[in-house]
């Protein structure tokens, strides 16, 4: 098992390595979005098949539109000046579009009246989960886009927030192992300990000054880079915990199969997605 993690860990970090240069050597952000929207419509798919298991079917088709338009009007919003509008038309449309295909449903008796707010709670907090808060990952891409050296400024930035997050999960899990003793939720994870946690956010600290120098980020001071990796270790294991509750209510140990060792691509994203948007935030008032 621990084999088979470590492979698939390596293989997914390689990967996404080599995207980023790709995505630096074309000079283009696109690819990045590409990648984006792909993992997320998987991710979507994987959070609907949850919903299922008890017994929501949600508004998938919908659903995964409304994320791609969220998703590309990203790159839009620093195309155009009236694109920030778009937004609200976009939350919007979702918003009309399930409430219309809802009332469709009962009019045919797909749906009974009793599982009209199960439906609609989760499409929207699938919308909500992998478009509005996912779409942090690429809004970091697009950090200092009106910079002369956007491109590598951007990459930058992403890699560094993705490294630190994850190097907690790496952290938490060998310390666990080795000196895990208190369970930290265990309801929702059984393998997680107090000592994993304090272990995860250290290396998470410790990681977010080393590469702060490392990948030149500059914007960012000792005490900053300490104070990033302290919140990103927190919220990055706090996102995790939210993905087991959702694994436990659906019954199920991963969020699907596609990595082997690692589970789905919820498993992989699931530290990233909601710390993002704070991510996002803390390199606009620092950096």
């Amino acid at each position: 098992m621990l084999k088979d993690r470590v492979k698939s860990a390596l293989i997914v970090v390689l990967s996404l390595c080599c995207l980023l240069f790709l995505d630096l050597i074309f000079n283009t952000s696109a690819l990045s979005g590409f990648i984006l929207i792909v993992a997320l419509l998987f991710g979507l798919w994987e959070f609907s098949e949850m919903a299922h298991k008890q017994g929501i079917d949600i508004h998938f088709k919908t659903t995964a539109l409304f994320t791609f338009l969220w998703i590309f009007n990203r790159q839009a919003n620093y195309d155009s000046n009236v694109c920030p509008y778009i937004d609200g038309v976009i939350i919007f449309g979702f918003f009309v579009s399930i409430a219309i295909l809802q009332v469709r449903r009962l009019g045919i008796g797909r749906d009974d009246e009793c599982a009209v707010i199960a439906t609609l709670g989760a499409s929207l907090l699938g919308f909500a989960y992998l478009a509005l808060a996912g779409g942090y990952l690429y809004q970091i891409r697009l950090f200092g886009i009106d910079k002369a050296d956007n491109q590598i400024y951007g990459i930058r930035y992403l890699m560094y927030f993705i490294l630190i997050v994850k190097s907690t999960d790496i952290g938490a899990y060998f310390t666990g192992r080795q000196f895990g003793a208190t369970k930290l939720i265990a309801k929702l994870s059984p393998g997680k300990t107090v000592e994993g946690l304090i272990g995860g956010v250290s290396f998470a600290m410790f990681l977010a000054v080393i590469f702060n120098w490392f990948l030149g980020i500059g914007e960012l001071s000792f005490f900053g880079a300490l104070f990033f990796g302290l919140v990103m270790g927190l919220l990055g294991q706090s996102a995790d915990l939210f993905e087991s509750l959702l694994k436990r209510s659906s019954d199920v140990k991963d969020s699907g199969s596609i990595i082997p060792g690692m589970g789905g691509v919820l498993d992989v994203l699931d530290s990233l997605i909601l710390t993002a948007p704070v991510a996002y935030w803390m390199f606009l008032i620092f950096a």
